[in-house]
């Protein structure tokens, strides 16, 4: 059986993190930084998926504490 060191949704979501990073580097290359509002909402992206990651991990701790109990 194969088991996942980190969560499958969490490594989705850290993936989808690591895209939209790029993807944003490459706009304020190609714009050269001109249009805020587009890495504003790069921004926004980042940061709604970092905290779906935090909110995964913290429940599955929660989940591992009480399955060990």
């Amino acid at each position: 059986m194969m088991t996942y060191s980190v969560h499958p949704k969490i490594y989705r979501l850290e993936n989808e993190i690591q895209i939209i990073e790029r993807h944003m580097r490459n706009a304020q290359q190609r714009m050269g930084m001109n249009n805020p509002a587009i890495l504003h909402n790069y921004r926004e992206m980042i940061r709604t998926r970092q905290e779906l990651v935090s909110l995964l991990s913290a429940k599955e701790k929660t989940q591992r504490k009480a399955a060990l109990n």
